[in-house]
């Protein structure tokens, strides 16, 4: 698998991204409430992102993404969500980016749709932040603790 070249600036934070819920099943009834469940446990997220390249890292990217991984492959790579920053395996989706020369530069700002595959998130990690900043090893020890011992027979 390929990875992301070094010499490229990392995606900016100015993103959106969609949570993948293909995993999802719902059933409409006639009468009562739809049920839904999950059949897949996979999320493989799909981030709206951008990147200021130069003419010489341009052609860089552009090299890395039509050869090196034949427009749809998986490589490693970085980007960014709420928590920041993170390393994964990613790909652009359909292959497909847009390339801008800016006004009165000689830059260019590249959009692309990425999937990021099997996106984690370390939600109780999340929780312990927010409501124990100054104790999160003392809680997620508390927790993972509670959560081995919730049921017992």
């Amino acid at each position: 698998m390929e990875t992301y070249p070094s010499v490229l600036p990392a995606w900016q934070r100015g993103y959106s991204f969609a949570p993948n819920n293909k995993g999802v099943l719902r059933t409409e009834f006639s009468t009562g409430r739809a049920r839904q469940r999950n059949v897949v446990d996979v999320r493989d997220d799909i981030f709206e992102c951008s990147l200021i390249l130069d003419p010489r890292e341009l052609v860089i990217f552009e090299h890395f993404i039509n050869v090196r991984c034949n427009k749809v492959d998986w490589f490693n790579g970085q980007y960014h969500d709420g928590e920041g920053l993170k390393d994964g395996v990613v790909r652009l989706v359909s292959g497909a980016y847009k390339a801008k020369q800016m006004s009165d530069a000689e830059l260019y700002t590249v959009t692309a749709s990425i999937e990021v595959q099997d996106r984690q998130f370390d939600e109780y990690g999340l929780l312990a932040a927010y409501l124990y900043p100054n104790s999160i090893d003392q809680y997620l020890g508390n927790l993972d603790d509670a959560w081995a011992n919730w049921y017992t027979e």
